[in-house]
């Protein structure tokens, strides 16, 4: 089996650096609680006037290149003498990483709903920065590229199939997933099943697990990864019909399911973009 992006070059992921709107504040220096919102200022172009992420350096997303996983990282528990010598403008946070918010002493602190979908976590940001036209404008420029990777691939005429080994379930992501989403801007089908919510695998409904491709994933650590392993040696496996057309792919379930943002989703188009259509492993 082959991977998806087997040679992911990330030095030139974050975009061109942003304005800020008419009359919108510019803030100059960035505090950020929590590693979800490097994303946004990834697509933003805001990386670089972030002075400090409360967050162990191992954990900055590896996907955004050295301008982010660089960045000065003070710990999941940043000392509050050390934070507040950041002197931030703004403090971005969510309401879990709260607390550390509050090291920075007086900042200004923006807090962006966790809950919220990674399009509404994009604008948020971008308007707590005073880029809200820039958000509304690359929101868009990733959606016309996914339609356009789409067409170019004739994604519409492939079934493309998404499997999720986690540590104690696998599963079908559905169209509500990350990766599902992208693959509906791209046009993409989905085998008949995978047209809703997600769904566990069983033996049951094993069949349901193969396309015209399949991408399968699974987060880093010994179990998922284990139990990956024996999936993918199982005859119910290599029986499958992708499978024998070797038309199966490793997909970096990070960047498919957990970056859930700008950045992120023009990593899955590239990485669908060079299997999707003829590629084989």
């Amino acid at each position: 089996m082959s991977i998806a992006e087997p040679a992911r070059s990330v030095a030139r992921s974050c975009l061109a650096p942003s304005a800020p709107d008419a009359g919108a504040p510019d803030a100059a220096r960035i505090a950020v609680t929590d590693i979800s919102l490097l994303d946004p200022l990834c697509a933003l172009g805001e990386q670089t006037k972030v002075v400090a992420v409360t967050a162990e350096r191992s954990a900055l997303p590896y996907y955004l290149g050295p301008t982010v996983t660089n960045l000065p990282a003070l710990g999941s528990a940043p000392d509050p003498a050390r934070a507040r010598d950041t002197h931030p403008d703004v403090v971005l946070t969510t309401d879990p990483a709260s607390a550390a918010a509050r090291a920075f002493g007086t900042a200004k602190v923006v807090t962006i709903d966790p809950k919220a979908d990674w399009r509404t976590r994009f604008l948020a940001v971008s308007a707590a920065l005073g880029r809200a036209q820039t958000g509304t404008a690359r929101l868009s420029d990733v959606d016309d590229y996914a339609r356009a990777v789409g067409a170019g691939v004739d994604a519409r005429h492939t079934q493309v199939s998404l499997v999720r080994v986690l540590d104690s379930s696998t599963v079908l992501p559905g169209v509500d997933s990350f990766a599902g989403q992208i693959l509906t801007l791209m046009g993409a089908d989905r085998p008949k099943p995978q047209r809703g919510a997600q769904v566990t695998l069983t033996d049951d409904n094993f069949d349901d697990a193969d396309g015209d491709i399949i991408y399968v994933s699974y987060p880093a650590g010994e179990t998922s990864q284990s139990r990956a392993e024996a999936l993918l040696k199982s005859d119910r496996w290599l029986s499958l019909g992708a499978v024998g057309w070797k038309r199966e792919f490793i997909s970096d379930d990070y960047v498919w399911y957990e970056g859930q943002g700008v950045i992120a989703a023009r990593w899955v188009v590239a990485d669908l973009q060079r299997t999707i259509n003829g590629a084989t492993s």
